[in-house]
């Protein structure tokens, strides 16, 4: 036998070394299922994952969180940042020598700026002194349009207008030209029926705003809000136009020939009224006193009329602001003149006094 061979003897397998034969123990069964238990743990997938160091693995799923976060950030702003607005351009109007500017976007709605100017610099004081004094309720249709010229939506937007002035206005200097024309008829009745038809703005519509220059005139007129253009219509816009019943240029001189006559009759009956009290000699003290209702003023003139037919002409700006508002309300006065047409008015109860030129 060869040494080192194993050989089975006594009951067990002993090692043969050439010297004799030495016993050969079997492992204990324990042993060999504590052997197992480890293998079986070394082979399994988490037994893997426990040899891999954790601080990598922590700053690897960091990582990857941190980049998903900043991605719908940014999908998030992309989407929610407001889309710029679209210039469609200038429309014109030569008769009434107006020039729109309009520009819109896409936000869920159809937004839109609108902004009117004169066409032309010397055409200001007509636009002006209409913005000013309103002789009716003014309105500008737009419509939005397809490369084929189909209107595709359209909004109606008004100026500010208070038929009370207008129509006192109106009872001063007559219409456009000097002759009364039909929407003259009624005076302020029927300008308050316009107004309560709907040809003004209602609560919630759009309105066109005065932007005054540094003289106090109106430069532009402004407006913004929504339009009703649907989304598939919005993408096939292509320009714009707009239609009004502004005053024409011709019919803007007459208005603004109106007032200047007006104030010309108003400065000749100051001056006839002090003629004539200085022929009557009257040398100091009050000559004309007594009370009544204001019955209409007229803001463009300054002509305030107190009782059936006694007019005065307020000079300062601030009394006819005060004028304006006690007019508003009809109310008591009392007046006194001395020999040169000079007059204080006062409101009943004290509330004020105004200084005015009579005309009588």
């Amino acid at each position: 036998m060869a040494n080192g061979e194993q050989k089975w003897s006594g009951g067990s397998w002993r090692v043969d070394h050439g010297e004799g034969l030495e016993p050969q123990q079997p492992e204990r069964p324990f042993v060999l299922a504590d052997r197992n238990r480890a293998a079986q743990r070394d082979s399994s997938p988490g037994a893997a994952l426990k040899k891999v160091p954790l601080l990598p693995l922590l700053l690897l799923g960091g990582g990857i969180l941190l980049a998903v976060v900043m991605a719908a950030s940014h999908f998030s702003s992309g989407s929610n940042a407001a889309a710029q607005f679209q210039d469609l351009g200038a429309g014109i109007s030569r008769a009434t020598g107006l020039r729109g500017d309009l520009s819109i976007r896409w936000q869920g709605k159809t937004e839109y700026k609108l902004k009117f100017v004169p066409l032309d610099p010397l055409q200001s004081a007509g636009f002006s002194f209409v913005a000013s004094n309103p002789p009716r309720p003014l309105w500008v249709n737009i419509r939005l349009l397809d490369q084929t010229g189909f209107a595709l939506c359209s909004k109606q937007i008004f100026f500010p207008f208070d038929p009370a002035s207008a129509a006192s206005a109106r009872s001063r200097t007559g219409s456009a030209g000097g002759k009364a024309g039909p929407e003259d008829l009624g005076g302020l009745a029927r300008l308050t029926i316009l107004q309560a038809q709907g040809q003004q703005s209602k609560p919630g519509e759009d309105t066109l705003q005065n932007q005054l220059n540094d003289d106090g005139k109106v430069a532009a007129f402004t407006a913004q809000g929504l339009l009703p253009c649907a989304p598939d219509l919005y993408k096939h816009i292509s320009y714009w136009d707009f239609t009004t019943n502004f005053p024409t240029l011709g019919e803007q001189d007459a208005l603004m020939k109106g007032r200047a006559d007006a104030l010309a009759r108003a400065a000749a009956a100051a001056r006839a009224a002090q003629r004539r009290n200085s022929a009557h000699g009257y040398k100091s003290g009050f000559v004309q006193e007594g009370d009544d209702r204001i019955s209409a003023y007229d803001p463009s003139t300054g002509m305030l009329q107190v009782g059936p037919g006694r007019s005065f002409l307020v000079m300062s700006q601030g009394d006819r602001a005060a004028a304006d508002s006690w007019a508003a309300n009809t109310a008591l006065v009392h007046y006194r003149c001395d020999q040169y047409a000079n007059c204080s008015i006062s409101r009943a109860g004290g509330m004020g006094v105004i200084t005015a030129r009579s005309l009588q």
